[in-house]
């Protein structure tokens, strides 16, 4: 996944799919999700500016158990691919497809106001 299109599919998942496991504005993370923003350069790149997106494309592969993660053991919150720039949110995308979705709109969308300039 590109960095840009990795950017998109956040925004289009904070915009399209409400944060349920945590609050928004809970921005304390665990070692074990610490992990996976350092393993994902676009998470990285996030928590500078949006860290509610972060928080909300964790708790989205919390709920899609993305990787080999199990209920409730944060030591299995580890990824299989570590060679990738953003191995956990690239197994996000192809877990699930609605949120595959929205990233295909929105690109579409931005994709059409860009020809409209």
């Amino acid at each position: 996944m590109t960095k840009s299109a990795a950017l998109i599919f956040l925004v289009a998942l904070q915009v399209a799919l409400p944060c349920n496991a945590r609050s928004a504005s809970d921005q304390s993370f665990s070692k074990a999700e610490l992990s996976i923003i350092d393993r994902n350069q676009t998470l990285q790149t996030l928590m500078k500016s949006h860290p509610q997106a972060v928080r909300q494309a964790l708790d989205l592969m919390q709920q899609n158990r993305v990787g080999s993660r199990s209920t409730g053991s944060e030591e299995s919150l580890q990824s299989r691919d570590e060679s990738v720039v953003d191995p956990d949110l690239d197994e996000l995308e192809r877990s699930n497809p609605e949120a595959a979705r929205d990233l295909f709109l929105l690109i579409k969308r931005v994709a059409a106001e860009k020809s409209r300039k």
